[in-house]
């Protein structure tokens, strides 16, 4: 599995995204999360 250098965390009202990226920009990871799953206090 290559370094993750970049993580980004989208927090849109119908769907969460977190993705992580190469140095180089490519993606490596990407999930998507539904609100109801999440609790942010």
């Amino acid at each position: 599995m290559e370094e993750v250098s970049i993580v980004g965390i989208d927090l849109a009202k119908q769907v969460f995204q977190i993705h992580g990226a190469a140095a180089d920009g490519r993606v490596l990871f990407r999930f998507f999360i539904p609100p109801s799953l999440c609790a942010i206090h």
